[in-house]
């Protein structure tokens, strides 16, 4: 419009969107406390060892905060935008050299905290939004709301069946009433999603050594462990309003006088119906019957089964080490550049890698809600790992000039993890310590590449 583009008007196409804005600052530094110092000089110039380490000696901080601007508008079940995800992290260390210069070593210790990072919930809040507030209540209200209109709910044939467009109107007003919520809420407020803290905290160690210019050595080794907290806050922030809701919803308090008698009803199918309170109610949806194969037979039993154990799962990892995640690693990497004789340009090396085990789930147990000895909810003390990795890889390469040295060249060929024949891995497993999920390994590679530099 005259030359002037209309961010708003743009920005009202889009769903539903969030503008996130921080200022982040990095700070970070070495110190050398005993570099140029005459005396310590002139003793590590005349070759101690000793005096060469001291006059290297380096101290360093690291510290900085940072935000994660999340890659879509994302709600909690209030419809409320989740907080901005923000973190901390700082790393303090020393670091060394030794052998005129041929060998260089740092070790770091580190702690990294994140807020409020964005988690999908899964179907611990899923479950509580659609199957039970939705699914159920909305049905039991729905239901009583029909009977209200004049429907008689005995008769399937007609209960519901062909409503004119003032009546469902009519129909989704009241339903709404007695659900506490408008009706279409959970597809208005946006993407419910879930907000989870995580804290991480380790060590690093690296060291460089190179014995002769053409013969390069690094080894790294570190130590890291993540934990979570605050997992699921927002289910328990929601579940908070909703069930008091659910506790005090009673047929008798919402159906006109004149149909007070339908709070109990049997179908012309012959399905019982109990619309006496919410919790205990069934018959009036598919999930909750009387008989139910997965005996299913009130709201409550419902929850205890479907819902109990997902969230469950999720609080039981709360201050537990994330999973997936291997406490210690390691790795050893070599290349060899040859300069004269019959191999002259070539060059070989290798690297070795390892990592610890990771959990990779938990044995289960009774849920201590429900009882019984169906094993449904995890026993975070019990963790089922998956064994400890190796990898190896190789390389070797030539190098030569080409037109008047002008292009060098270089050829290269890379096995990685030349020890390993492909397969499938475990990466998930059931209560039982059975496997549920599996990754498939790549055998090893071959990877030829040719690179030309002018």
């Amino acid at each position: 419009v005259n030359g002037v583009y209309q961010v708003d008007t743009i920005f009202k196409r889009f769903n539903r969107w969030d503008k996130l804005s921080g200022s982040t600052k990095t700070l970070g530094g070495v110190v050398k406390p005993f570099k140029n110092w005459g005396d310590i000089d002139r003793r590590a110039n005349d070759g101690s060892a000793w005096w060469q380490f001291v006059r290297s000696v380096g101290l360093t901080y690291n510290k900085s905060d940072n935000f994660n601007p999340p890659a879509a508008a994302q709600v909690d079940a209030f419809g409320t935008p989740l907080p901005k995800p923000t973190g901390e992290g700082r790393d303090f260390g020393f670091q060394f050299e030794l052998l005129e210069g041929k060998l260089f070593a740092r070790v770091n210790w580190f702690k990294a905290t994140n807020k409020n990072e964005r988690t999908n919930p899964g179907t611990s809040i899923s479950r509580l939004t659609n199957n039970i507030d939705t699914s159920l209540f909305r049905e039991y209200a729905r239901t009583i709301s029909l009977i209200n209109m004049g429907f008689d709910p005995r008769d399937t044939t007609t209960f519901g069946v062909g409503l004119s467009v003032a009546q469902t109107q009519t129909l989704e007003t009241e339903t709404a009433k007695i659900w506490g919520l408008p009706y279409n809420y959970y597809l208005d407020i946006g993407t419910i999603y879930a907000t989870r803290s995580a804290e991480a905290e380790g060590m690093e160690v690296q060291i460089n050594y190179n014995p002769t210019r053409n013969w390069t050595m690094k080894f790294t080794a570190g130590k890291q462990e993540t934990k979570y907290s605050n997992v699921l806050k927002e289910f328990d922030a929601w579940f908070a309003k909703r069930d008091p809701v659910w506790s005090a919803a009673r047929g008798a308090n919402f159906l006109l006088p004149q149909y007070q008698q339908f709070a109990t009803y049997t179908t012309n199918s012959g399905v019982p119906v109990n619309l006496t309170d919410f919790y205990g109610s069934y018959g009036y949806a598919g999930a909750v019957q009387l008989g139910d194969q997965f005996g299913n037979e009130s709201v409550r039993i419902y929850y205890n089964g479907i819902v109990t154990p997902q969230y469950a799962i999720a609080r039981d990892l709360n201050g537990q080490a994330a999973p997936g995640q291997r406490k210690y690693r390691g790795s050893l990497l070599t290349n060899y550049s040859f300069t004269e004789g019959r191999f002259k340009d070539f060059s070989v090396g290798g690297s070795l890698r390892w990592e610890d085990k990771a959990v990779i789930g938990y044995y289960g147990k009774p849920d201590p809600v429900i009882g019984g000895a169906n094993l449904a909810v995890s026993d975070t003390k019990r963790p089922i790992y998956d064994e400890a990795k190796t990898y190896t890889d190789v390389w070797v390469s030539y190098t030569r000039k080409l037109f008047s040295d002008k292009i060098r060249m270089k050829v290269q060929l890379n096995v990685v993890n030349a020890l390993e024949s492909g397969g499938l891995q475990v990466v998930g497993v059931n209560y039982d310590g059975s496997p549920n999920a599996y990754r498939i390994v790549d055998p090893r590679q071959f990877i030829l590449t040719t690179t030309f530099s002018f």
